[in-house]
């Protein structure tokens, strides 16, 4: 396993947020004695189980990204490199952000708001823009360790300044 966690760990999950490590064990209600990571989100009540012997990033378990790599995802979302021009964008951002890449989910959110801008976006669309964007917002609030009002102001800046460059044509 490439990533090992401890209790007290500090983790992200996509399209749950950030979360802490709060017991690891052995739980028979998933088969044969595994042993599972338990982690609690921070925005929900539930528990997540995750097997310890599954590498994390196949369930896209990470560590919470540190103030550096903030700061490049916010780079990286005001870049105009939309990906929308490719027929399989929706597949390729959605496995990528199933793999847990905070960069991925920065791009996905890019990409939506970006064709937001041009066109109406669909419903699951809508359900990816909104939770990519609580995740994301979240995560660099404790990244960045700002108030969450001053993260948004910096992602709605990188937003605006990647809509400005990009030229969506209408088929995307």
């Amino acid at each position: 396993m490439a990533t090992s966690f401890k209790v007290g760990d500090r983790v992200a999950l996509p399209q749950v947020g950030t979360g802490s490590v709060v017991a690891i064990g052995v739980n028979d209600a998933f088969g044969a004695g595994r042993e599972f990571y338990q982690i609690r989100p921070d925005r929900q009540s539930s528990t997540i189980y995750i097997p310890t012997d599954l590498d994390p990033g196949e369930r896209g378990l990470r560590r919470v990204m540190n103030a550096k790599q903030a700061r490049q995802v916010l780079e990286t979302m005001a870049r105009a490199e939309v990906l929308m021009a490719d027929p399989e964008w929706r597949r390729t951002l959605r496995d990528r952000v199933r793999a847990g890449a905070m960069e991925d989910q920065a791009i996905l959110v890019r990409d939506l708001h970006v064709r937001m801008q041009h066109k109406r976006l669909s419903t699951p669309e809508k359900v990816y823009l909104e939770k990519g964007m609580d995740a994301l917002l979240e995560e660099l609030t404790e990244a960045l360790h700002q108030p969450a009002e001053e993260v948004r102001a910096q992602v709605d800046k990188a937003l605006a300044a990647a809509s400005e460059r990009e030229k969506v044509s209408p088929s995307s």
